[in-house]
C-alpha cells in the first residue's frame, strides 16, 4: 500500500491503528492496521517505505492531512542475543507516538 492510499483509506476511517517500527538505527518503517490485517507502507519502487529519523516520520505523518483520529506508536523490537531465543518470536516494546 502507498502512503496515499493509506492517507485515503484513514481520512476514510478504514485504518484502526499505524505502527512507526524501528528496524535497527536510522531506519524507521510503517505498518497499517485494518482490523487484524497489517500492510507495510511501500514506496513508488515496491520497497517498504522507510525514513532516517523519527523527526522524518512526524513530518511526513503531519503533511498527510487530518488523520488524528488514528492511534500511532512507536514499536522496538528486541534483539535476539543467543540461538535459542532466534527461534523464538521477537518481543516488542510499543508507546504511544504524537506527531505534534
Amino acid at each position: 500500500m502507498s502512503f496515499e492510499e493509506f492517507v485515503a483509506l484513514a481520512q476514510g476511517g478504514q485504518i484502526h491503528r499505524l505502527h512507526v517500527e524501528s528496524m535497527g538505527p536510522e531506519a524507521y518503517r510503517y505498518r497499517a492496521y485494518m482490523g487484524e490485517e497489517s500492510v507495510c507502507l511501500l514506496d513508488d519502487d515496491g520497497s517498504p517505505l522507510q525514513e532516517k529519523c523519527l523527526g522524518h516520520a512526524r513530518q511526513r505523518l503531519r503533511g498527510a492531512g487530518d488523520i488524528s483520529d488514528i492511534p500511532l506508536y512507536l514499536v522496538q523490537y528486541a534483539e535476539q542475543v543467543d540461538d535459542l531465543a532466534a527461534s523464538m518470536p521477537r518481543l516488542t516494546h510499543r508507546v504511544p507516538f504524537a506527531v505534534g
